[in-house]
């Protein structure tokens, strides 16, 4: 009986931990669409020196939170973000605003899509 007690224990705390970490990935991903649509309008400004102070904004962010954003073997994520993130940089530096917009977009995705990978489904259990 007691096995059967402590087995429950253990599977309520590892869903207790699962929710409270989609919760904190969903505010991560919010805040990066936040900071990243202050970029995007910064780059249709053609406003350049902004847009890549702000961008440093999403990469000290990422660099802050990778240790929550790495918690699944999902490495490559990160990595995506972080090569789209500098992508991103040489376009704004070149003025190359439609590749700027597009890159913003990607973005965009990727910070869409974060919550996903972290969501409790049944093909993330098994």
């Amino acid at each position: 009986m007691k096995s059967v007690i402590v087995s429950a224990c253990i599977a309520v705390l590892i869903v207790a931990s699962s929710i409270a970490c989609e919760l904190h990935i969903n505010t991560v991903s919010q805040k990066l669409l936040s900071i990243n649509e202050r970029v995007t309008q910064a780059v249709e400004d053609e406003n350049y020196e902004s847009a890549v102070y702000i961008l440093n904004e999403i990469s000290d962010y990422v660099n802050k939170k990778e240790d929550i954003l790495s918690v699944t073997d999902n490495h490559e994520v990160v990595h995506n973000i972080e090569v789209n993130t500098w992508e991103l940089y040489e376009f704004i530096e070149g003025g190359q605003k439609t590749d700027a917009l597009s890159k913003c977009r990607v973005l965009s995705f990727l910070f869409e899509q974060l919550p996903e990978n972290y969501k409790i489904k049944w093909n993330n259990i098994l």
